[in-house]
């Protein structure tokens, strides 16, 4: 029997490997999300009968909220990530550790987009220019996956950061997080109101105005997560009402802008806030909570937990035009759960590949390669998760309803 000791050697206490299975809980039902709205014989995405795999309708839209889920983590995590230090230098290192993070995978990602649009359309100058836009994280599309443009509103919420670091306060990510939230629960709150109608005049004009990329882009409409995830990341150092009624305020619009968001009947809206408040619950449980690394000590399951929350970044950024265009490919299969499985395999398969190769990829660009499959420091990085396509980026592959 081994001993206590050596029991928990690969267990990192400052890991929080809570985050790592809320990770891919979030990315695996925006998966199923986009998925159950594929289009059985083009590429598209449709809401009638002519669905691919009409067994997954039941995700539809609920599984959108993975975004949400995703948001209040990069939150939490970029907050705890963030150097002590101040100026120009501390600040520019942050956002290096940024690039670090996200640009090998999101390279990739895009290679493996770009070719799987090259077997179905021939306009190869047009995928070309959405292959560079994707790479280079431009705020204008097209892009060859959906789901690039997230990538550019957590962009803009990390030059927030770098600008916040850029001050010697200690209170300073508490102040961008106050900021973010005013901002945003005003939006939210007009939002809100011309969703449940409170308004007569207009309210169609109102919402498609309202729902537009810029909102999205500058934190208006999805800031409030990102404040929520920076006061939890407060609360685990200083336990104080202010702090906590703070997040509960944030929580209280987060859940209106769901409500917002939502296309569904009031049961399914219902469970999509309850699928939400049960992972951020579980977060804010765990991370107050000094007993999950014994637990996964005892279990031997800190590899494992973190191999699946890396795996969440590659099969977010893969899963959307990789899945469509097999499933067009694969049109002529009778059997729609065969065909779902064969898909998601080789979705599952591309992403561990990638996964695998980023590492490499980053010691060659950056000097730095991790011990074993995780974080490279001790404390978690940000993944980035990544909202459902809108209609204000043009985008080479459709889009899901929103």
């Amino acid at each position: 029997m081994s001993s206590p000791k050596r029991a928990t050697s690969n267990v990192d206490s400052n890991h929080y490997y809570a985050l790592d299975l809320i990770r891919i809980f979030a990315a695996s039902i925006v998966l199923l999300n986009h998925f159950a709205s594929y289009s059985s014989n083009n590429i598209a995405v449709t809401k009638g009968e002519n669905r691919a795999y009409g067994f997954l309708w039941e995700f539809y839209n609920v599984g959108a909220v993975g975004v949400e889920i995703f948001f209040v983590i990069s939150g939490l995590v970029i907050a705890t990530s963030v150097p002590t230090g101040s100026g120009f230098s501390a600040a520019k290192g942050f956002m290096r550790r940024r690039a670090q993070r996200i640009i090998p995978t999101l390279w990739m990602s895009s290679s493996v987009s770009f070719l799987a649009l090259c077997s179905i359309q021939q306009d190869w100058i047009s995928l070309l220019d959405a292959f560079i836009k994707s790479s280079l994280l431009l705020p204008l599309g097209p892009y060859v996956d959906g789901v690039v443009w997230s990538l550019i509103v957590e962009v803009f919420f990390y030059t927030l950061v770098a600008l916040t670091i850029l001050r010697s306060s200690k209170n300073r990510l508490e102040t961008l997080a106050a900021a973010i939230a005013i901002f945003s629960v005003t939006y939210n709150l007009i939002l809100f109101s011309f969703t449940v109608g409170l308004f007569d005049y207009n309210n169609d004009i109102a919402l498609s105005v309202l729902h537009r990329f810029p909102f999205k882009l500058f934190l208006l409409r999805y800031g409030v997560f990102f404040a929520l995830g920076i006061y939890i990341s407060v609360l685990k150092r200083k336990r104080c009402i202010k702090i906590a009624v703070l997040a509960l305020t944030c929580s209280i619009f987060c859940v209106a802008e769901i409500i917002s968001s939502s296309e569904l009947e009031a049961e399914k809206t219902l469970l999509t806030v309850f699928v939400w408040l049960t992972c951020v619950a579980v977060i804010i449980v765990t991370l107050l909570s000094k007993a999950t690394p014994s637990v996964i000590s005892r279990l031997r399951l800190s590899k494992p937990i973190r191999f699946l929350g890396d795996l969440s970044y590659p099969l977010y950024l893969n899963h959307y035009t990789l899945g469509i265009v097999l499933t067009y490919h694969l049109r002529y299969t009778n059997s729609s759960l065969l065909k779902f499985e064969f898909v998601i395999c080789v979705v599952v398969a591309t992403s561990a590949i990638i996964l695998a190769a980023e590492n490499y990829m980053r010691h060659r660009l950056f000097g730095k390669q991790r011990k074993f499959v995780g974080y490279a420091v001790s404390k978690p990085l940000a993944s980035f998760e990544p909202p459902i396509p809108t209609q204000e980026v043009p985008l080479t592959v459709p889009i899901p309803y929103r």
